[in-house]
């Protein structure tokens, strides 16, 4: 003992995994059965060491040889620490318990510390540190997989939102589709670590597998230099890996690993075919680009359709937006599916005076898409119409809305988007905040006011307009502003500053950029901002500039234009600034 004395002995008790000497045949095949059940468990100790290939992006440069040294220097660390806890574990002569309590390392750790109160902390210090391994080991998945996922996206083999970064710049969505996937499978086998185990090894051992393997097609088709005693690495460590897959696909079958063997090759067969949907997109896009843009269509009519419900601010909010598309007919129309409900609907439209027709559309099945489908295909009829549909939506905060909508005005969009020369549009109307902002303007002297015949209506505009919070005080700036819009320093002219024509020398964020087309070229525009104002950069024949993207800090220095009450630059100086 560390604290008086030798090393002792574990002693065997009730509930150990009994071992004994027996000659027969049938014991030598379980003796053989338990080694390669063993050495898989202990592969399973391996598992970690992916998450260095995942994150090799997020190291300095260079990123390969210090992913190398990182994983060569993993690996010592994990070598030592079994090679240790097995020669104690022969010393101290420890087994396993069937309950998994006490554990190998907690027996070795009683033993070599022993029961002084010396020993007693140590051995808590121990426990303590193998509690925190096991946190930064979840830790790990949750920083590589979202890594995983991005990368497998951006190859189309995994839907492409995986490969976004969220607001902290971290892979939000792969982060969530962990933490639901291991919240379920903690669930189905009750929180029991042994049960875990085989998804867990089987899982990253056939990823192992698969890289392996995947070098050797490498090394094959490149035949780089040195590449038979790579080719060999590769090989020899697909087989290992391969192995332990199969001994676990074996040993644990019964216990949680048939879930893996029947989900693995459906899910290899959904990735195939969502990247094949992803490529024949990319092929169409292909061919589209390699073309001339067809002309502006031109239509006799143009047929606006309100899709009205009932009678309120998002259905005015929805025809005010109508009205602003100058069509050649507007009507609104209500699927009529309860007569009381239409009765209602007939008398506040009468009562308003809207100024639009209100038709009403039998719709006997109840089937709203079908019905409002079939409504846009008589319409279309003419080939010289184009039908656009209008549906207003009441918005609601994510969690009550998730409550509250049924996902019709998304259903009939849907119907309406696959029929020729028509098109769907939805207005969100965030009655909430309208009403508020109704209510501060009528407290600041803007009185509502009806009409005779009209709906309600402020003094200066109808409900559904949109509506300007007062403000009786300068509000202060938030961080996200004053990173959007950087104050000027003092060496440049602000862009508030250019009102007429001249030379001048400006900083500011990009905030917006676009490619526009001018005859047989293009011309690359991008809006850079400050706190005083907004200018124009147009760069003629570009349709790139590396580093002028959205969020970049750029000085600008040439002559300067006005177009629409707005500065404009013209193939300016341009330099990149760091820093924010």
């Amino acid at each position: 003992e560390a604290f008086g004395g030798g090393l002792g002995h574990a002693v065997w008790k009730a509930g150990t995994y009994p071992v004994g000497h027996h000659p027969s045949g049938l014991i030598a095949f379980a003796a053989i059965y338990i080694l390669a059940k063993a050495y898989a468990n202990g592969g399973s100790s391996l598992t970690g060491i992916e998450a260095v290939s995942n994150a090799v992006s997020a190291l300095r440069p260079p990123e390969g040889r210090n992913a190398r040294r990182v994983l060569v220097t993993q690996g010592c660390i994990v070598a030592f620490l079994i090679g240790g806890i097995s020669w104690l574990a022969h010393l101290t002569r420890a087994v396993p318990y069937v309950t998994g309590v006490p554990t190998v390392v907690s027996q070795e750790a009683r033993l070599v510390f022993g029961s002084t109160l010396g020993g007693q902390i140590l051995f808590y210090l121990l426990q303590l540190g193998a509690a925190s391994i096991l946190f930064t080991g979840g830790n790990t998945s949750f920083s590589g997989f979202p890594f995983l996922t991005s990368f497998v996206a951006e190859d189309s083999f995994l839907p492409r939102w995986l490969s976004k970064r969220g607001h902290r710049l971290v892979f939000s969505n792969g982060i969530i589709v962990l933490t639901v996937l291991a919240l379920s499978l903690l669930f189905a086998v009750g929180a029991n670590t042994a049960n875990l185990v085989p998804f867990y090894a089987i899982g990253v051992f056939t990823g192992f597998s698969m890289a392996g393997f995947g070098m050797v097609r490498y090394h094959l088709r490149q035949r780089e230099q040195g590449w038979r005693r790579r080719l060999i690495i590769n090989l020899i460590g697909g087989i290992y890996t391969a192995l332990v897959v199969v001994i676990f696909a074996v040993t644990k079958f019964t216990q949680g690993a048939w879930l893996v063997v029947v989900v693995f090759p459906i899910g290899v067969f959904a990735f195939i075919r969502l990247n094949r949907e992803y490529r024949r997109e990319s092929q169409v896009l292909a061919t589209i680009g390699g073309r001339q843009p067809p002309p502006l269509p031109h239509y006799a009519r143009r047929t606006v359709l309100v899709f009205v419900d009932d009678f309120d601010l998002a259905a005015l909010a929805a025809l005010r937006y109508a009205r602003s598309l100058r069509p050649t007919t507007l009507r609104a129309v209500h699927f009529v599916i309860d007569s009381a409900r239409a009765d209602k609907l007939r008398r506040d439209w009468t009562q308003a005076d809207r100024g639009v027709a209100l038709d009403f559309v039998d719709c006997p099945d109840r089937r709203l898409s079908r019905c409002a489908a079939d409504l846009v295909c008589r319409e279309v009829a003419d080939p010289g119409t184009h039908v656009t549909v209008i549906l207003p939506r009441r918005s609601y905060s994510p969690l009550l809305g998730r409550l509250l909508h049924d996902r019709t005005a998304d259903k009939i969009a849907g119907a309406v988007s696959r029929i020729p020369r028509s098109a769907a549009t939805i207005i969100p109307y965030d009655v909430q905040s309208r009403l508020e902002a109704l209510h501060d303007r009528e407290a600041a002297g803007q009185p509502i006011v009806a009409g005779p015949g009209q709906a309600v209506k402020l003094a200066s505009e109808e409900i559904p307009g949109p509506a300007v919070r007062p403000e009786h005080k300068p509000r202060p700036k938030s961080a996200v502003e004053d990173y959007e819009r950087p104050a000027p320093p003092a060496s440049v002219d602000s862009i508030g500053s250019l009102t007429s024509p001249g030379r001048a020398t400006v900083t500011g964020r990009v905030h917006s950029v676009e490619i526009r087309p001018a005859g047989q070229s293009s011309v690359l525009a991008a809006e850079v901002a400050d706190s005083t104002g907004v200018l124009t950069a147009l760069f003629y024949g570009r349709q790139h500039i590396a580093g002028v993207e959205p969020g970049a800090k750029v000085r600008l220095t040439g002559a300067v234009g006005m177009r629409d009450g707005r500065p404009t630059m013209i193939n300016p100086d341009y330099v990149l600034l760091t820093g924010h």
